[in-house]
């Protein structure tokens, strides 16, 4: 059965899309996620990392990483393609599909996960395809005006997450709670969605990633006791966890740091990310942190 909608995209433009109604999923085709003049999430992947249409039926199952249900999901977007937006029942809330879910990496985090930053090519240099949600000024607790902290972001479908079984999830930020929200408050916070991850994708990798700072000023003494309390839910929580909060310095970063102490040049997401590689690259296999 279809059905036509108009839906708002970006600040005023209204354009239609087709609605399938298939086995309980509802699919939009075509529906925009993102579409304002200002970006306000990392939602859309640069153009060059856009995935190949996958036809339904066998190579869409896989893409979906053999999820159940995957079979009636690829029915649907056999007619809509990649871009399509599932409702998922189970979950109640608006997913992405995404024909290349399978060897990806979905990354929810702030500023420091953007395209082209260390995270982003630290993935890229492991031979992840990067799936980025979130957005600038967010957190755990806190949002930057426009879209909500992480949590409520997800649930509101501010940015929106592919449906499937990602090669990894990575969980990355803390910095913008750092001087906003009580230790207990970002503890509470990052467990709940520790869990919303778990539930969304059970058969996926969960590593955290912490708070990128140095120990020697006083800013960035509390952005390490933050990576410290993420550090703390991963352990409460079973999940695998990556400590950065002395890379600055461990590492010699600082000097390619921005005039604002916190957001790396463009030379230095390019040598985090090498150091980000590293380092991700031994907890996947198993090997433990590089030497302090």
């Amino acid at each position: 059965m279809v059905f036509v909608k108009q839906l708002k995209a970006g600040s005023s433009a209204l354009r239609r899309v087709a609605l399938t109604l298939c086995a309980g999923i509802l699919l939009v085709s075509g529906a925009g996620v993102g579409t304002g003049a200002e970006p306000a999430s990392w939602d859309q992947p640069p153009s060059s990392q856009a995935p190949d249409r996958t036809p339904a039926g066998t190579g869409c199952r896989q893409a979906l990483g053999g999820i159940e249900r995957s079979s009636r999901v690829c029915a649907a977007v056999s007619v809509h393609g990649h871009g399509s937006l599932i409702r998922v029942p189970g979950l109640e809330r608006m997913m992405t599909y995404d024909a290349a879910i399978a060897r990806s990496a979905v990354v929810i985090g702030d500023s420091q996960t953007g395209p082209d930053t260390w995270v982003d090519r630290g993935l890229k240099e492991l031979g992840f395809r990067t799936v980025l949600r979130g957005a600038g000024g967010t957190g755990y607790t806190v949002g930057n005006g426009t879209v909500g902290s992480y949590y409520t972001a997800l649930v509101k479908e501010q940015w929106l997450l592919p449906y499937g079984n990602p090669k990894l999830v990575i969980l990355q930020g803390g910095g913008n709670d750092a001087g906003r929200a009580a230790d207990s408050e970002i503890a509470k916070a990052a467990a709940g969605l520790v869990r919303e991850m778990r539930r969304t994708y059970p058969h996926s990798r969960l590593v955290m990633v912490g708070v990128i700072s140095t120990k020697r000023t006083s800013a960035g003494i509390r952005r390490a006791e933050v990576d410290q309390v993420l550090a703390g839910v991963a352990a409460q929580e079973g999940v695998e966890f990556l400590s950065v909060g002395d890379w600055w310095d461990r590492y010699s970063l600082r000097p390619l740091l921005q005039p604002d102490g916190r957001h790396f040049t463009a030379a230095g997401h390019q040598a985090a990310g090498t150091v980000f590689a590293t380092e991700l690259g031994r907890l996947l296999e198993g090997a433990g942190p590089g030497p302090g």
